[in-house]
């Protein structure tokens, strides 16, 4: 069953903004600055508390408060959510035009995201996303983050598909490591305006959702099964 399987923060939506100062924020609580490089090579497309133990190994910090500042940064995410959701969150341009596209050409497809299923739900239901959807797995439904590949090929044994006939739509550096060691074809959409990120392992980069089309899921999954 040849799926499509989306990232949400940084791809659906654009979230990096407001990702960004919420995790700044609980670093500098803790004692630390934290870079957009930093937050580049750490955070993004990453699980909360993988993120900052990651981030605190990197400078040679002790882990101990990982999961008090995991918690930070969730009561900073859901008092935003709550609050001022149509303010901090907005769609890419193009996202429902590229769904519907990607709908009517009959693939499967999923939602495989590192936020939490409670935020997941508010996003997606606040902009009427939901419908696009034939499954979404969150941070909640795997034991291991992004770049393993646990939560992608979670998605393609949902949706029944095999992982050689799945298409992975990512931004994050982490994002497309774990579409790849899952055996998926992976797009980059580009965006630069986080700082530049290594998209070198994508299988085929975009500069908009336009560029998604049908011909261009056929042709990354025919070149997956003949490797």
């Amino acid at each position: 069953m040849k799926s499509v399987i989306f990232d949400m923060d940084g791809v659906l939506i654009l979230t990096e903004k407001m990702a960004y100062e919420g995790f700044a924020e609980v670093c500098r609580r803790h004692g630390h600055e934290l870079s957009l490089r930093d937050y580049n090579d750490y955070f993004s497309g990453t699980r909360n508390e993988e993120a900052f133990e990651g981030f605190l190994k990197s400078k040679n910090a002790d882990t101990y408060a990982v999961n008090q500042m995991a918690d930070e940064f969730r009561a900073i995410k859901k008092k935003l959510l709550t609050s001022r959701l149509k303010e901090v969150i907005v769609l890419r341009e193009g996202t429902k035009e590229m769904l519907e596209r990607v709908k009517q050409a009959e693939y499967k497809t999923a939602i495989a995201t590192s936020t939490i299923r409670e935020f997941t739900e508010m996003i997606v239901d606040g902009l009427g996303l939901r419908k696009y959807f034939e499954k979404i797995i969150t941070a909640n439904d795997v034991s291991r983050g992004k770049p393993d590949p646990e939560v992608y090929l979670l998605a393609a044994d949902l949706l029944g598909a095999e992982p050689g006939e799945c298409v992975v739509v990512e931004d994050a550096q982490n994002g497309i490591k774990s579409a790849k060691n899952a055996g998926m074809a992976c797009i980059a959409v580009r965006d630069n305006s986080f700082g530049e990120r290594d998209l070198s392992l994508a299988d085929y980069t975009i500069e908009s959702f336009s560029e998604i089309t049908p011909e261009l899921i056929e042709e990354l999954i025919a070149k997956g099964k003949a490797r």
